[in-house]
């Protein structure tokens, strides 16, 4: 009897054992393609005859030392007239420079190259992310792995493994047409390569407009699972027009940001910078850009990358209509046959069972200039056709969306900032947008590397409503933002009658901070702050508050932390956050 249960007990735990493993959660194989930006890719003329390869695009910096030394006497002239205010000669000469550099990437004017270019080869063998590391480690000319950091995050996070990432490359100056017939290829190459019967599409800036042509034209071929638009330039960007028409306007302030951001240590270069007049830098580019215009003039993927607004412009004044006839034909269906179909493309993609999902970043304006909300290159409605406020501006307390997408009353799709409205976008349900996050940093911010792994990698989040950890709307945690507050019982950017208190938590990598007060501008709430304690690097704190959250909704406010940031020679600091009063 005794061996008769022992031998049951020995049969219960094998199957138990077997039962576990066979319902265990496996990693997905689908293949993974990441579809690089603009001008992300190296470009490069091969070397003949054993000679080395000539790097165009990314160049080496001993070229331009190079063009330094052969055109001293010309810079060093520029730099005088620049001190007794010849702010254009020097642009100018900067813009030569930038010719002697760069010209070998000229197109001829039907959109082909002059020299001949190459990019690394889209071989499955080659391009998958096991090798193209050991390749970087041992190739001296080619210096890093595009998304390096975000592969080792998947990797490191237990999401996917190197040999099934790949990297699709391209040569930046042809448009998306052309590309995305390239990606096509790349895309069966490497399910033959890997016997998986589709992949998943993970795309960043320039590379969604590829990826969003390519599904426009192929996607009866049912080869894609999964696609992640990570900022894509889905309707352009009036960035090509104010370079080509030297109509240079920088926003001065944001670029430092912009800076500090990449630099990411919280750093505050702003305040070296404070008593500049940075217009001076809009005369130097747009002195300069006749050179680079000399290189870009038939990029044909300038002309995708314009928005449509500007591009009858650019086509007109820029382009003969005979040497560039194949630039202009390619284009036009770009811009009136693609662009326009965006919502119902997306709509498509769902109903073949191809899943989409938008990650746009707002907040800055474009860094040439102009009054659009956007990432720093690209605006927001152009990443997600949403209804988008002007920079600066906001939509009044008790907007109404305007729900052309989405009409469900109790899903909300305006921003707790009140600039954006998705209930009209492409996506509404499967776009999410991060604040105060700059264009393709996704690298560099936990949250968003976050996001794009549980999209890309996982079937977590179905859409935006799915996990409260990844709302729709989201405030950036880049370190150089200092600090990140949310409502304790909320979505992030929004305060009801449920919430208790606000959580805050210390961005900053080595610093540690002293709250000193909080407040809801508009509302009679009490924060008891100052019984916080310091907040060490990484570390979060709840503060209650007392008061009544009225009863209104789609109601702005702002919500304003004084704090000292210890560690530096720095006086009180400020963070504001703008919220919404979602009470009714």
């Amino acid at each position: 009897m005794k061996r008769f249960v022992s031998i049951m007990l020995c049969v219960a735990m094998i199957f138990s054992c077997v039962s576990v493993a066979a319902f265990a959660e496996e990693k997905d194989d689908t293949p993974v393609i990441l579809v690089p930006g603009f001008l992300q890719p190296y470009m490069y003329i091969e070397g003949e005859d054993g000679a080395e390869d000539e790097y165009l695009w990314l160049f080496k910096k001993e070229k331009l030392f190079e063009r330094i030394a052969d055109d001293i006497g010309n810079l060093t002239l520029s730099i005088f007239g620049l001190l007794v205010g010849d702010v254009e000669g020097f642009g100018e000469t900067l813009g030569g420079g930038a010719y002697a550099i760069a010209e070998k990437l000229r197109c001829n004017p039907d959109g082909t190259s002059v020299y001949p270019v190459v990019h690394y080869k889209n071989d499955p063998a080659e391009s998958n992310a096991a090798n193209l590391k050991k390749v970087v480690s041992k190739d001296a000319e080619r210096k890093n792995l595009l998304f390096e950091s975000f592969i080792d995050y998947a990797v490191e996070n237990d999401y996917a493994e190197y040999e099934n990432i790949y990297v699709f490359e391209y040569d930046s100056r042809y448009d998306p047409i052309i590309l995305a017939e390239e990606l096509r290829e790349f895309i069966k190459d490497v399910k033959e390569y890997t016997g998986s019967e589709q992949v998943n599409l993970f795309t960043v800036s320039y590379g969604g407009l590829i990826t969003a042509t390519y599904l426009y034209y192929y996607l009866d071929d049912a080869d894609v699972d999964k696609v992640v638009l990570n900022v894509p330039p889905l309707q352009g960007t009036d960035f090509p027009d104010r370079l080509f028409r030297k109509n240079v306007d920088l926003p001065f302030y944001t670029l430092i940001d912009f800076v500090e951001s990449v630099l990411g240590a919280g750093t505050n270069i702003a305040e070296i910078f404070g008593a500049i007049d940075g217009s001076f830098l809009d005369t130097v580019l747009n002195s300069a850009s006749g050179g680079m215009l000399d290189v870009v003039e038939y990029w044909s993927s300038i002309y995708s990358i314009s928005s449509t607004e500007y591009y009858e412009g650019m086509k007109k004044d820029f382009l003969d209509s005979e040497a560039s006839k194949e630039i202009i034909e390619r284009n036009d269906i770009i811009h009136y046959e693609i662009m326009p179909a965006m919502e119902d493309l997306f709509a498509e993609c769902y109903e073949k069972g191809t899943e989409v999902s938008i990650i746009v970043c707002t907040g800055s304006s474009i860094c040439l200039g102009g009054n659009l909300n956007g990432d720093i290159l690209v605006p927001v409605y152009s990443a997600s056709g949403a209804e988008v406020a002007l920079m600066g501006e906001r939509f009044p307390d008790g907007y109404q969306p305007v729900g052309s997408s989405c009409s469900n009353e109790e899903h909300n799709h305006v921003s707790p900032s009140m600039e954006i409205d998705a209930s009209g976008s492409y996506l509404p349900e499967n776009t999410w947008y991060i604040e105060d996050s700059y264009h393709a940093m996704f690298e560099l911010e936990d949250y968003a590397m976050s996001l794009c792994a549980k999209l890309i990698f996982t079937d977590d989040l179905e859409d935006v409503h799915s996990d409260p950890a990844y709302p729709q709307f989201e405030f950036s945690n880049n370190s150089h933002q200092g600090l990140y507050a949310k409502f304790n019982k909320s979505s992030s950017g929004y305060i009801s009658s449920d919430d208790t208190a606000v959580i805050i938590e210390n961005l900053y990598q080595n610093n540690a901070v002293k709250i000193l007060s909080v407040k809801a501008e508009g509302l009679d709430l009490d924060f008891d702050a100052l019984t916080s304690g310091l907040l060490m690097p990484g570390e979060s704190i709840e503060i209650a508050f007392e008061g009544d959250v009225p009863e209104v909704k789609a109601k702005r406010s702002t919500l304003v932390i004084e704090y000292v940031k210890l560690g530096i020679l720095t006086g009180c600091a400020t963070k504001e956050f703008e919220i919404t009063i979602n009470n009714a």
